[in-house]
Order: C-alpha cells, then structure tokens, then sequence
C-alpha cells in the first residue's frame, strides 16, 4: 500500500535543488519577514493536501501527486539534467543538448510547473468563473436557465486542477513552435534565482500562452535560464553577467507572492535589498468570493475586464535588451 502523501510541492523539489548550495539545502527570502533563512529543498514550495481531491471512494492525496510526477516531473528532471551535463563539460551545439522529445519534455513541465501553483490555480479559478458567468449572463438574457449552483461546481477547485492538467498537452500543442533559448549565468557572483512562482509569461496581450508574442522565462538552475520565445526565428545560446544578471532575476521575479529562493546567501542578500520588489498579492477564498460578487456586477452593468500589459525582453546579437524594469533603490 502506497504512502500518503499530505505535503505536496508546488515547484518540484530536483528543481529546487538546482539552486542549492549542497543539493539539500536552499536559501530563501520571506518577503513578509524580510528574512533569509537556509531551509531543506524538501521543505520549500509546500503545501499541506494541496492536491488532496475528493472522490467517489473518499479522498484521495496521491492522484494528482502522482500525475505530476510520473507525466512531468521524471521526464522533464531525465532532460534537466542531461543538458545541465553537457552544458558543464562545455557543450554548446544546440542540436546535441536539446532532442525534439527533450525540448517537448522541458515544455511540458514548464507549463506544469505555471500551472500548478496555489495562485496560479486560484487565478484560474477566477478566469473560469469569469466565463461562467458572462455565460450565465448570456443565457439568463437568452431566456435560458442553468442553476447558479451548476456554475460554481465548474470552478470548484477539484474540478478546475484535474481540467488544468488535461489542458496542458493541449497548451503545448500551441506553444510547440516556440523557440528556445539558453541563457548561462557566467557571473563568478551571482546567481540565478527561483521564486514561488517560477514561470513567467511575458506578453503585451491578454490571450496568454496563444499571445503572439508571448515569451516564457524559466530558470531551471542557478546558472541556467530558459526563454521560450514565439517571435525570434531560431534557437541561441547566449552567454550574461553583471547587471544584466540582476536585470534577468527582476523578470523572474515579476510574479512571485512571497518567496525567493537562492543557491548564493551573499547574492540573495544583494538582490532582496538593492530592488525595490514588488509582490504579486496572495489571493485567499474570501478574495475570490469578493471578485466573483465583482465580477458579476460588472457584467450585469455591462462592463469588461481589461487585460494587463507586461515588458517585453528583446533578444539580439548583443545581448539581451529590457523595458519597465524594477525600481532601483537611490540608497543602496
């Protein structure tokens, strides 16, 4: 009989060890403390019966757990850390680190790793209950009926996790002609960093991973970062250090919520108090509540939702070039 299992990582823990010191231990940054503490990787990015679902037969806190792993995690770690290998020994034809199935394996848990996060889902939530309701709004003007209660069972949280994970194949389908690119950290100093929210999409449209000019950030150890990008028109290795490491750390951290980590204590300590960094809120169930309420009013009254807008990265023969960055701070 299989071990249950209650505490469940949100951000895998092979990756959180890529950015660590000793391959069990992590520094990290509580942006609500302003403190660092150095925390086993087996105990960052956790959270208790997170994907625990409820079925026919009771609940269940291994389902989804299992999924994750088996589907995502394995294959992806198997590439992971081939490239990392060869990247090591000095090996930068493109041809020779990533196969077609190594790229479709990293992409796969790219977005696994986007989606999978407890914003993130309850982000979802909200999505989906946008579009429940102007679906509600539509029918009830329609003269058709559908219970409010059928509508909420369709952004219930078991229900969305298990449809996010089916939509994932389906993302990659549209995300398959992506380009990729490796950027390695050559700073002696710095390092790249990992935060609770480890995939950022950047992108001037509100369609997400269909935007035409989407770019995916994902650092994937303290010395490696990927960017999918859909608009350049083959893949690179680009080599970055100095600011422009500390320019790439301030994207990554574009979206997170609370947390940082880092392989480097001296570089966490730098970052964390040289930028002014600012966090994305933490939505609770009250807070989904709240919006829900909002939401409907606003589409009673008529109104619409208007899609954020977030800095692009432009990649070149230079280098890499950077818009709406983070605020420096004058006194560090």
């Amino acid at each position: 009989m299989s071990t249950k299992k209650r505490h469940h990582h949100f951000i895998s823990d092979f990756l959180s060890k890529k950015f660590s010191p000793n391959s069990s231990q992590v520094y990290v940054y509580d942006h609500t403390t302003k403190q660092i503490k150095f925390i086993s990787s087996r105990d960052l990015f956790v959270r208790k019966h997170l994907y625990t679902i409820e079925t026919k037969v009771g609940r269940d806190s291994n389902l989804v757990e299992d999924i994750y792993e088996e589907r995502f995690e394995t294959p992806a770690a198997n590439t992971i850390n081939s490239l990392l290998r060869k990247l090591e020994k000095g090996k930068y034809e493109m041809s020779s680190l990533v196969s077609l199935e190594g790229f479709t394996n990293i992409l796969r848990f790219c977005i696994a790793s986007d989606l999978r996060t407890p914003n993130r889902l309850m982000q979802l939530r909200l999505i989906v209950m946008r579009g429940l309701n102007t679906l509600a709004f539509a029918m009830q003007h329609a003269n058709f009926d559908e219970p409010d209660e059928t509508l909420r069972v369709k952004a219930n949280p078991d229900y969305l996790l298990l449809k996010s994970i089916e939509k994932i194949d389906e993302i990659v389908s549209s995300c398959f002609e992506m380009r990729l690119h490796i950027i390695l950290n050559r700073d002696t100093d710095k390092r790249f960093v990992l935060p609770d929210q480890p995939v950022v999409l950047i992108t001037n449209e509100p369609f997400e991973y269909k935007s035409s000019d989407l770019q995916i950030l994902f650092p994937i150890s303290s010395r490696v970062l990927l960017i999918f990008d859909r608009k350049t028109n083959s893949n690179a290795i680009i080599e970055t250090s100095g600011d422009e490491v500390d320019k790439l750390n301030l994207n990554i951290c574009s979206r997170f919520y609370k947390y940082i980590g880092c392989e480097s204590d001296s570089y966490l300590k730098y970052f964390t108090t040289k930028f002014d960094l600012i966090t994305q809120k933490i939505p609770t169930e009250e807070d989904f509540e709240r919006e829900v309420e909002a939401i409907r009013n606003d589409i009673k009254a008529g109104g619409k939702i208007e899609p954020g807008s977030r800095s692009r990265i432009v990649l070149s023969k230079d280098g890499v070039k950077y818009l709406n960055l983070g605020k420096k701070r004058d006194d560090a």
